[in-house]
């Protein structure tokens, strides 16, 4: 999972409450509306975050040729993911290929 991408849906989550509990809370049926898309977009959310991006199958090429910095620079460069992630998702391929 991207940290960037749950930190972004955090931030895009926060504001949508404070709209509903501070900007509109004279109108209940805009508050309610508005609560109705918070919920669709914490399930869209929740969604994409459960299908997060592994490694394809050029950057687990790139790791069985023995070039575990180029794949991370390519998961990176796809999906935007931080370089721990990148890095601990890489090393997670290369210690099942270990145990395999």
């Amino acid at each position: 999972m991207s940290q960037k991408l749950t930190d972004d849906t955090r931030q895009v989550d926060t504001l949508l409450q404070d709209i509903i509990t501070q900007v509109l809370p004279s109108s209940a049926e805009t508050a309610q509306t508005l609560a109705g898309i918070l919920g669709t977009f914490r399930a869209t959310m929740a969604e994409a975050l459960a299908r997060a991006p592994g490694l394809s199958g050029h950057e687990k090429a790139l790791v069985d040729a023995k070039e575990p910095i180029e794949a991370i620079k390519a998961y990176r460069a796809r999906t935007g993911a931080t370089l721990k992630e990148s890095k601990d998702l890489v090393d997670r391929y290369r210690d099942e290929l270990e145990r395999a």
